[in-house]
């Protein structure tokens, strides 16, 4: 399991990650309005949109319905199982994990 570097308090951001031989890059968008996160990711190899406009919420996979070979998903550090709501969560009480499906 490997944890997403997150920057705290950062409304939009973009990443790119080396993983598993993929290059993958999230966006993260935090909506003010609705008080919610989203994340698309792309495979820049491939050119593939795997997933957009996904919402970031606790206790789920997050690419449950892609064929592919990585997962996503978020933690509440906090033990309460409760979603990022505020722009400062992603990153601190909330953690933001990828691995490979095989290994969960």
């Amino acid at each position: 399991m490997y944890l997403v570097p997150i920057l705290v308090g950062v409304s939009y951001q973009e990443q790119v990650l080396d993983f598993e031989g993929m290059k993958i890059r999230i966006t993260l968008k935090y909506n003010s309005v609705c008080r919610f996160w989203t994340m698309d990711v792309f495979e820049i190899r491939s050119k593939q949109m795997l997933a957009q406009g996904l919402s970031l919420v606790c206790g789920i996979p997050l690419l449950n319905r892609t064929l592919q070979s990585f997962e996503m998903f978020v933690s509440d550090e906090s033990g309460e199982n409760l979603d990022p709501i505020e722009l400062s969560d992603l990153g601190s009480r909330n953690l933001l994990f990828i691995d490979l499906k095989e290994r969960l």
